[in-house]
């Protein structure tokens, strides 16, 4: 109890107690609990606060009969100064001082687009001074009256009350919103860092801060976690911010939700230099557009190691392209190749089907399958181990291709013998180049990189039939690829707690493992 007195004579308001009592319960809780707040908040924040206070108590002595929007602006504004420990309050506070409460039911059916708009708008209202508080005011009591009185018809309502306070709001407040977001989640001591990388690094940063505020305590929790991380990261690399703050914006994007998605796979692409050649790959068609996009987004979230090795692929893609923009197709395609195995397990299944379409075997898929697993998964494994191959081969192949493509729609009975005729010149070409690519990159996608060492440790037997089982994975379907990646993940962790009863570990994982390829 004396905390509280103290708190609230240190900061002069002996003279208004009465004045904001008189409003109730809950401003004169607010302003104890904020009051209190303060003492802890550092000798900066509590200056600041202390001309609020000063502020508030001049206009409570001059206007006392209007006392109410006064201590609500004033409130508002300390709840943003006091920071994270009353961040949740402020919006709960805003929709409870305009009345709200008693139709958050009815505005949050209409969806969350809605009831976000509503909630920002009431919190940028703490921010836009007495008139327009005063104004908006009258706006929601029309808005609560006419949705207790026509539920069923809410949306209009809604939508039309929204139209006209996003009209009151206007540009007030916004910078004081994007300031309490970013001191809420503890931006401050490394604002300068991220703004040296540009304004669109920035900008993001401060777009998202400002969603996170209206996305729900959950998100803003989890979001918390990913700033704080990026704060340590970027005090302990600054010299290495920009991989660290393009993968802390993919994931806070991520966060906050499809209202971010369009920007998530902008900035991607952005981040990794694309925008030079974005004409040039559309014209390729929507398939090879698609990937490209698509493996620009999951590098977001594929760690910083492997966003940096797929940064040198897109820069020679793009520097290839404007110097050799008529042979695109070969060039896009060798690089979502080298790409897609970067990404690893989420691009995994993508990888053949990008394979074979690129080469053109769609129109016969059927046909080749007829003849037996054994030709078709061959036909895939080297469509596949082509992405590796180099431009050179991958051009000599596509001629193979094609003419493969031309015979089957012209002979499909005599299927066989072309079949095997083209397989026999595509082996030849390919030969060894791609291979290790493959197997390594079917070893990583199962996470046996941990235990690598351990299993080669058994000898050769063992090794080499855990590289032809992974390596046979890729094409054996998701269903069969997703029961292995249980068996594996069993497996390592097995062997990283048992390591020198490795033997029958690895034994029984074999014995499971052929049992569902072969199956």
């Amino acid at each position: 109890k004396d905390l509280v007195d103290f708190a609230l004579n240190s900061l002069g308001l002996g003279q208004v107690i009465d004045t904001i009592q008189a409003l109730g319960t809950d401003y004169w809780n607010q302003i104890k609990q904020i009051a209190t707040q303060l003492l802890f908040a550092g000798q900066q924040i509590w200056q600041q606060a202390t001309v609020v206070f000063q502020q508030l108590v001049a206009d409570l002595q001059n206007h006392a009969t209007d006392a109410l929007p006064l201590v609500v602006q004033a409130i508002g504004q300390l709840t943003s100064l006091v920071g994270q420990s009353g961040k949740r309050d402020l919006v709960d506070f805003a929709l409870n001082s305009l009345g709200l409460s008693q139709v958050i039911d009815t505005i949050q059916a209409l969806g969350t687009d809605y009831w976000n708009q509503i909630k920002q708008i009431a919190t940028q209202l703490l921010f836009a001074g007495q008139q327009i508080w005063q104004q908006a005011t009258v706006v929601f009591q029309q808005l609560v009256a006419d949705l207790q009185n026509h539920a069923t018809d809410a949306l209009p309502l809604v939508v039309q009350a929204i139209g006209q306070l996003t009209s009151l709001v206007g540009q007030s407040g916004k910078r004081d919103l994007v300031d309490f977001a970013l001191n809420s989640l503890g931006l401050s001591q490394v604002i300068d860092t991220i703004q040296a990388l540009g304004t669109d690094y920035w900008n993001q940063i401060k777009q998202i801060a400002t969603q996170l505020l209206f996305a729900g305590q959950q998100i803003w929790q989890q979001a918390t976690v990913v700033f704080q991380q990026l704060v340590a990261d970027l005090q302990n690399h600054a010299t290495d911010a920009l991989p660290l703050v393009v993968q802390a914006i993919g994931q806070l994007t991520s966060l906050v939700g499809q209202s971010g998605k369009r920007d998530l796979v902008d900035f991607a692409l952005n981040s990794l230099g694309l925008s030079q050649v974005i004409d040039t790959i559309q014209a390729l068609g929507t398939d090879y557009w698609n990937q490209i996009k698509q493996i620009a987004t999951q590098l977001l979230f594929a760690g910083q190691q492997i966003w940096q090795q797929a940064t040198v692929v897109f820069q020679q893609l793009v520097a290839d392209l404007q110097n050799h923009a008529t042979d695109a197709l070969p060039l896009v395609v060798q690089a979502i190749g080298q790409l897609t195995s970067l990404v690893g397990q989420s691009g995994k299944r993508d990888l053949v089907d990008f394979a074979l379409n690129s080469l053109g075997l769609s129109q016969v898929i059927d046909t080749i399958q007829a003849l037996g697993t054994d030709y078709w998964n061959q036909i895939k494994q080297i469509a596949t181990q082509l992405l590796f191959a180099g431009q050179q081969i991958w051009q000599q192949a596509t001629v193979v291709f094609q003419q493969l493509v031309a015979d089957l729609q012209n002979h499909a009975t005599d299927a066989l013998p072309l079949v095997v005729q083209a397989i026999g010149q595509l082996t030849s070409l390919v030969g060894q180049s791609g291979k290790r690519d493959l197997v390594d990159f079917a070893l990583n996608s199962l996470g046996l990189s941990q235990v690598i060492d351990t299993i080669q440790a058994l000898g050769t037997d063992y090794w080499n039939q855990i590289k032809q089982i992974a390596t046979q994975l890729l094409f054996a379907g998701q269903q069969i690829w997703q029961q292995a990646t249980v068996i594996f993940q069993q497996l390592v962790a097995d062997l990283q707690n048992h390591a020198t009863d490795a033997l029958p570990l690895v034994v029984q994982a074999i014995g499971q493992l052929t049992s569902l390829v072969q199956g």
